[in-house]
């Protein structure tokens, strides 16, 4: 006769489908997100560039048990030393292998404390590609999709510079008519002394 074993569900056992579920639709708002950077070389001096498929799903990675239990990790404030290099998401210095494969934009990674009564989420994005704000806006839209809801259809991000140029388009017309000594002098920061 076969033994039945029972198992206690871990809170990652709980918020895992939820997770991925909202990570692809977050893919479908932000297509770019599963990308990689491809950073400047002597071969390659025109700047980072970024590359992506349209039907890439970023992944969130289960990254186990760490031997720190959350107690002594909050004891010292969560010191970067309490966890482990190996449960962040991307590296944190990129090798030569990483460097010509293209370092990942988004890296989301998932740990339990030793007393599995505790967990942490690490999630990174490349900094040629949001600043903190954006980095913001991202996991809020991922909180967003947690919960289930169809994402919008408005796909964020794509064609940055068209996007970027009708914004300025005003501003810009009134500006071309200027030469640079005008622009600099309406600067508030410019000043005209030596």
């Amino acid at each position: 006769m076969a033994t039945t074993h029972i198992e206690r569900l871990t809170p990652l056992d709980h918020l895992m489908p939820r997770a991925y579920d909202g990570l692809v639709s977050l893919s479908k708002q932000l297509l770019w997100l599963p990308g990689r950077i491809f950073l400047t070389t002597r071969a390659r001096e025109d700047g980072p560039v970024l590359r992506y498929d349209d039907d890439a799903v970023p992944t969130l990675q289960d990254k186990g048990v760490i031997n720190t239990s959350y107690a002594s990790a909050v004891e010292g404030v969560m010191p970067p030393s309490a966890v482990p290099a190996d449960v962040m998401p991307v590296p944190v210095m990129v090798g030569e292998a990483t460097f010509n494969s293209g370092v990942p934009i988004f890296g989301a990674s998932v740990f339990q404390f030793a007393d599995k009564q505790h967990m942490r989420l690490f999630v990174s994005i490349h900094q040629n590609v949001v600043d903190a704000t954006g980095f913001a806006q991202v996991v809020n839209l991922w909180v967003q999709n947690l919960s289930g809801a169809e994402p919008s259809g408005e796909k964020l991000g794509l064609d940055r510079f068209t996007r970027l140029s009708k914004v300025l388009s005003e501003d810009m017309s009134a500006v071309s008519t200027q030469s640079t000594a005008e622009i600099f002098a309406g600067h508030p920061g410019h000043s005209s002394a030596p």
